[in-house]
């Protein structure tokens, strides 16, 4: 297919969907996440941010806010969102350090 090796970027990307694919194939339905897999998968995947939230009324909120269509599941699609928001905030707190 390509004979080039992938970027970091691509790397990403394709780590991105692995890793929801690995926890949403766990329980119920394999195209999304249920709550139990949302959190196993924060607190495996982003244990800083997990560790940060947990126990924490506002951490809870964001956790709901995720489920944005409130089906109970988190598609791809929100989970897409999801990380892109707390890139978000982490690039930002990375710049306001420098």
């Amino acid at each position: 297919m390509c004979e080039t090796p992938p970027t970091k970027l691509e790397v990403a990307m394709f780590t991105l969907c692995e890793v929801f694919h690995k926890y949403a194939t766990l329980e119920g339905r394999k195209d999304t996440l249920s709550k139990a897999e949302a959190k196993l998968l924060l607190e495996k995947e982003m244990p800083r941010l997990f560790k940060a939230a947990q126990g924490n009324e506002e951490g809870e909120k964001i956790l709901e806010a995720l489920d944005i269509d409130k089906s109970g599941e988190m598609e791809f699609k929100e989970f897409m969102l999801a990380v892109s928001c707390l890139t978000c905030i982490c690039q930002s707190a990375c710049c306001s350090k420098q």
